[in-house]
């Protein structure tokens, strides 16, 4: 590994380069499963709000990354290995590492180093159980300290949990998003009848820097306490230092979707600017598609999802406009207003999304996962629902999952994109309720890429929270290092990961870290993984 320090505009940072991946298989080709046998089998008896997380992570610090899938009762650790060491394609499995630790009924988690002491913890969320937090001891071992870490936390319908630096003091807080009772709701009413209606409130914990942290849960408006949250993210929007905070509603006819503007800490609600559509938003995906630097986000729904641009008005006034139909981004359901004709492999209940280069051409690709909620068993709920993978040619998309072997029909919840072995090409991960969990290997192809990771003094030691921007001739690609910020109940690693087509080196990597300062690097080789760490 290469070290070299290159000196920029408001901070320092030093390059470190994992040298040239080489590709034995220039060929992209999704779909080649890695299934691992997972507790649901035996022990989901209905398709629910939990048991459908994982996170990918070098936990150990090994250059490799590992993979964590909780479960409702059982949770599997599985640890990346080198080639030379592997029994199985990529993971070596370990059954000691949360032995005693009160993990059931797990909804998903995230990675984050919370203690600001460099390794990478696990928070667990749970459904009407408390959080988990799994401290990072080193050695491959974990220590449970949820009960410390948020005193007299409550036992709610936990969905989402998103981390970043609501008040600027440089560790990572936390807000967690609920779900409620069950409902019924209204999709084909003119009117919605809210009665039923009856959330759990959202949680915001605010990082003392000790290892604890502090209920500031009256920083956030009813409407947000109100909302049957699925997924939430962190993202700077204007660029003060302190994130914003979506947060994705479901029955979102009494409690839509919403951004908050962080005011130093407290949060007030923006209305009016697009994401409060009233759609009924599940999973989550971010990335910037018109490329003026601001999140797109496409939300998963009932019957159809919503690819919500960014647009600023000559007034300044930035809104997100839905754009799912005419950049053929729509899933293929029924109609909204006859979901009776649902057929099997039809496109209904969408639920992980994510905005990600698959074959590395610098353009976005989508991902988005389908399956059966028993909530609503019958023909508008079909119980196989195919998977879609939405590849992006000259600024639209077409679903090529069918195609690439990535029209799975399991009844999907989470979806994790991530590296996993280290080819430079992103592979894809599903958490099925009904069945082995399957792990589409993708080829690598002759395309160049980068992925850069982050390093930084202080507590938030990853940058969490930081815009990284790739620029190639006159092409900027932005990407953003979020904990929780995207998909749905899954962690994917803390890296940037942009294609760059068929050039050979990136022209600038430029770093926006959290505090607004500023990092650049320049005549970067292609096809490598490196680490940029902020030198004060």
């Amino acid at each position: 590994m290469i070290a070299a320090l290159l000196l920029a505009c408001g901070s320092g940072v030093e390059l470190s380069e994992g040298g040239e991946v080489t590709c034995e298989a220039p060929e992209l080709r999704l779909g080649q499963p890695f299934d691992q046998r997972t507790a649901f089998q035996e022990s989901m008896k209905t398709a629910e709000l939990h048991g459908g997380g994982a996170v990918a992570e070098d936990f150990d610090r090994d250059g490799r990354l590992d993979l964590f899938m909780p479960g409702e009762r059982i949770h599997q650790m599985r640890w990346g290995v080198v080639p030379a060491e592997r029994e199985d394609p990529l993971f070596l499995e370990d059954r000691t590492a949360f032995d005693g630790m009160e993990l059931d009924f797990a909804v998903g988690a995230t990675a984050v180093d919370y203690d600001g002491d460099g390794d990478l913890d696990v928070l667990v969320i749970r459904w009407e159980r408390p959080h988990a937090l799994l401290r990072n001891d080193g050695d491959r071992r974990f220590t449970e300290v949820g009960a410390t870490a948020f005193p007299d936390a409550p036992s709610l319908k936990s969905q989402s949990a998103s981390w970043g630096d609501i008040d600027g003091d440089g560790d990572l807080d936390l807000f967690v998003g609920s779900y409620g009772d069950a409902t019924t709701i209204d999709v084909l009413e003119d009117s919605a009848n809210c009665s039923d209606h009856i959330p759990d409130p959202a949680e915001l914990w605010r990082n003392e820097g000790d290892g604890t942290f502090t209920d500031v849960s009256d920083r956030l408006p009813a409407e947000v306490h109100d909302g049957y949250s699925f997924m939430s993210g962190f993202y700077d929007i204007d660029g003060d230092g302190f994130p914003e905070l979506f947060s994705a509603h479901d029955d979102a006819l009494c409690a839509p979707s919403v951004m908050l503007a962080n005011e130093g800490g407290t949060f007030s609600v923006v209305r009016g600017n697009g994401f409060d559509a009233g759609t009924h938003d599940m999973g989550m995906g971010v990335g910037d598609l018109n490329g003026d630097e601001l999140p797109d986000f496409l939300l998963t729904s009932w019957n159809g999802s919503s690819f919500l641009q960014s647009s600023v008005g000559g007034d300044g006034t930035l809104r997100w406009v839905d754009q799912a139909q005419s950049l053929g981004l729509s899933a293929a359901g029924a109609p909204r207003d006859r979901p009776a004709q649902a057929e099997p492999g039809d496109q209904v209940y969408g639920w992980g999304a994510e905005l990600v280069d698959v074959d590395n051409d610098g353009d976005l690709d989508a991902l988005q996962v389908f399956g059966f909620w028993s909530y609503y068993e019958g023909a508008g709920d079909p119980f196989r629902q195919r998977d879609g993978l939405w590849i992006q040619e000259g600024g639209s998309f077409t679903d090529q999952a069918v195609r690439l072997g990535m029209a799975h029909e399991g009844m999907a919840r989470g979806l994790l994109v991530a590296d996993l072995n280290h080819d430079g090409y992103v592979d894809v991960l599903r958490r099925v309720l009904d069945g082995p969990t399957p792990l589409s290997v993708s080829r690598c192809g002759e395309a160049g890429w980068v992925s850069v990771r982050l390093r930084a003094p202080g507590p938030n030691t990853h940058g969490v929270g930081a815009k990284v921007r790739v620029i190639t001739g006159d092409r900027t690609q932005v990407r953003w290092i979020g904990s929780g910020s995207s998909g749905m109940y899954t962690g994917a690693p803390l890296v940037a990961h942009v294609g760059v087509g068929e050039t050979d080196r990136v022209d600038r990597i430029e770093v926006v870290w959290p505090d607004g300062e500023r990092s650049v690097v320049r005549n970067v080789a292609a096809r490598q993984e490196i680490v940029l760490t902020r030198v004060e």
